[in-house]
């Protein structure tokens, strides 16, 4: 239900990374399944390391068009505070919306589709 929306210029956070040793830093942002025009792609700069690239669609077709957060991994943080540079490439319907910041430990963890939810069995 709730966002951070980010002007077509871009923008910063800082993440601070409270372990002794990096981590993986994953963004949740908002998407689209089918209509990938309604949010922009978007660059990530780790502090002055080249991240990724966040892109505007997923691959679940149950979803047509509502919005739908994705879960990516975008890099390892160091111990302390480091800028996470976002910047939009195009505009688009919608401004980037990030959802959610999550350091995870693990470097065996998949870039995305384990960090999805799993359906429940049948009762």
């Amino acid at each position: 239900k709730h966002a951070l929306e980010f002007p077509s210029s871009g923008g910063s956070i800082y993440v601070n990374n409270p372990f002794a040793i990096p981590r993986i830093l994953y963004l949740t942002y908002m998407t689209t399944a089918t209509r990938p025009e309604m949010y922009p792609r978007v660059e990530v700069h780790l502090g002055d390391k080249a991240g990724t690239m966040l892109e505007p669609s997923n691959s679940k077709t149950d979803t047509q068009y509502s919005h739908t957060p994705r879960t990516l991994a975008v890099g390892l943080v160091n111990p302390g505070q480091t800028e996470v540079k976002l910047t939009p490439l195009n505009t688009k319907m919608n401004k980037f919306r990030l959802t959610g910041a999550s350091l995870l430990g693990s470097t065996e963890v998949p870039f995305e589709h384990a960090l999805e939810s799993e359906p429940a069995d049948d009762i």
